[in-house]
């Protein structure tokens, strides 16, 4: 029998014991108590096969870690979840290096908890005024002057210090298309166009966007001094 097999009617098991009487099974027992006490017993049992390797015994090693996958299948059936989940995770791991992968899932949820990425996507409500393929204009929420608009790609780029040659195009796409909504919404006589980027230009949201300041008066200096 594969050890997939294993493991997967090992989660059969675990998933039949969730209605049996906890005083009657250790499994129940351990599974009416998730999520905290299946994390006490994973904690306990990776703390003993640490001593098993430390020792460098072969059977204890293995003992431990069967000890431990059971305990962290019983932690994936008490979130609803079971070793098919975890394999297709692996899965997508197959073949790429490790820095690959953490660097792509690193991404991959920068993008998910973006908050401009969520506004394109319609997660989080906007007063867009523009949208095209590349690119995305809103109102700033907290305007500055009588025109304050936000210009942002589509396409995640962290800052400006993150775009590369692959994103002259949208790079472009966003100064046109600031200078046509500026020009469009109360700003013909001129505007300003301000990308705060990193730390020391105070970049609030890890997104590249585009600040268009405007209005019928001009908006004042560059720069406080001092």
């Amino acid at each position: 029998m594969s050890a997939h097999d294993i493991l997967n009617r090992l989660s059969e098991t675990l998933a039949s014991r969730r209605n049996v009487d906890p005083e009657k099974s250790y499994t129940a027992r351990l599974l009416a108590g998730a999520p905290d006490s299946i994390l006490k017993k994973i904690g306990e049992e990776s703390a003993e096969l640490i001593m098993a390797v430390k020792d460098k015994e072969r059977r204890r090693i293995a003992a431990e870690s069967a000890d431990l996958v059971y305990h962290l299948l019983a932690l994936l059936t008490s979130c609803g979840m079971s070793f098919d989940d975890v394999a297709e995770e692996l899965a997508l791991r197959e073949g790429i290096s490790g820095i690959d992968e953490k660097r792509s899932r690193t991404e991959k949820q920068e993008v998910d908890d973006c908050v401009f990425c969520r506004i394109v996507k319609g997660e989080i409500p906007s007063r867009k005024i523009y949208e095209d393929e590349e690119v995305y204009a809103f109102h700033d929420i907290h305007p500055a002057r009588p025109v304050h608009l936000l210009v942002i790609p589509k396409r995640h780029i962290a800052s400006l210090a993150a775009a590369g040659e692959t994103s002259r195009a949208v790079l472009g796409r966003l100064l046109l298309v600031a200078n046509r909504l500026a020009t469009e919404n109360g700003s013909p006589d001129g505007f300003r166009l301000i990308i705060n980027t990193g730390r020391i230009g105070q970049q609030e949201v890890p997104h590249l966007h585009a600040h268009i300041i405007g209005g019928p008066e001009p908006v004042g200096p560059m720069v406080s001094h001092g």
